[in-house]
């Protein structure tokens, strides 16, 4: 079975025709995740999965685990599942040995190994799964790919969708597995609305509704205090609490904490930080850029903490949601800005 698409796969998922040995590779985690989701779904009902599924760490179990579990009959069900995550943390001593019984699997068992990154195939396990399994690898699309792999989301659910209807969709949204939930939303959304469109999309709120959680994201990147703390107060008005808003700072904040750590321990310029970090997209590229020359290292390094305190007080009843989010927002991106902004925005 040679090596082939993450689309060839659902066709293969679809037909039900699925094999027993296959290797997933490739930077993007979450489509990985998701089509072994789907493959468990069709091999392992939930009802007998406790039997028929077993999950091992590459970089801590042995040959023989695999092999054992590999061979291993299903119980209640037709077929079982193998799955070894971290693959390539399996020793090279190891490797060998499962290797050389990767050609005598039953055909009852479906053993999958999860590559972070690219598989070597000179390796002894990619090498054998390409001769005798399947390898798929799954990439990030590059910017000028998202609006097709849009369109082929919405064509799994049964909806047609314009290139810029997929592009806007693709660009307010920050990862694929957010554009595909993002996606279930504006199907339930649109009902039996066959086509999306754009002015369903804005319809929706995504990219440009008043208090949306995009502008408020806008605003920590740019470190402009006042407009954080404005876009704070809209969404508390219209009932978002600190629970959903603390998120979306730590993912801000540990972006610009991976990136700076990169930029001043391996000396990495901004396009080889983005390469590193899977940051596809212009827009997010350019906010990246636009945070790491608007905050400066030490502020970077503390604001995962602050996002923390700031949870607690929230979580122990020691501030009420909107004050905790406004004393967060202004710790982040206002400390050490001119006490004229802090007035302007009636903190």
């Amino acid at each position: 079975m040679p090596s082939f698409r993450p689309d060839q796969l659902e066709q293969v998922l679809r037909s039900g025709s699925i094999g027993s040995l296959y290797l997933f590779d490739g930077p993007e985690n979450w489509l990985k995740e998701r089509a072994l989701a789907k493959m468990m779904d069709q091999l392992v009902p939930l009802d007998c999965r406790d039997f028929n599924l077993e999950r091992f760490d590459g970089s801590t179990c042995q040959a023989s685990d695999i092999i054992n579990a590999m061979q291993g009959l299903p119980f209640m069900g037709e077929r079982r599942v193998v799955v070894v995550n971290h693959a390539e943390e399996i020793s090279a001593a190891d490797s060998r040995i499962v290797g050389e019984m990767l050609s005598q699997i039953p055909k009852s068992t479906c053993l999958l190994f999860l590559y972070e990154g690219k598989a070597n195939l000179r390796e002894e396990i990619p090498a054998q799964v390409a001769s005798h399994g399947g390898i798929v690898t799954f990439w990030t699309p590059f910017p000028n790919q998202l609006p097709a792999w849009v369109v082929g989301e919405a064509r799994q659910r049964g909806k047609s969708m314009g290139y810029e209807a997929a592009q806007l969709l693709g660009e307010a949204c920050q990862d694929l597995q957010e554009i595909s939930n993002e996606m279930d939303k504006l199907c339930l959304f649109i009902g039996n609305k066959k086509n999306i469109e754009v002015a369903d999309i804005r319809a929706h709120g995504l990219p440009d509704e008043v208090g949306d959680t995009r502008l408020l994201e806008d605003a920590l990147w740019e470190r402009n205090s006042a407009q954080a703390l404005s876009h704070g107060r809209r969404l508390a008005e219209v009932g978002v609490r600190g629970e959903m808003i603390f998120p979306l700072c730590e993912r801000v904040f540990r972006t610009l904490l991976l990136a700076q750590t990169l930029q001043s321990q391996k000396k990495m310029s901004v396009d080889d930080i983005c390469g590193a970090l899977n940051i596809r997209s212009k827009m997010h590229q350019t906010n990246l850029l636009k945070g790491l020359k608007a905050y400066r290292a030490a502020e970077i390094q503390g604001s995962l903490e602050k996002v923390l305190l700031a949870d607690q007080d929230l979580k122990t009843g020691h501030l009420p949601s909107e004050v905790a989010v406004s004393l967060l927002l202004w710790n982040l991106c206002g400390a050490g800005q001119n006490q004229k902004t802090l007035q302007r925005s009636n903190f």
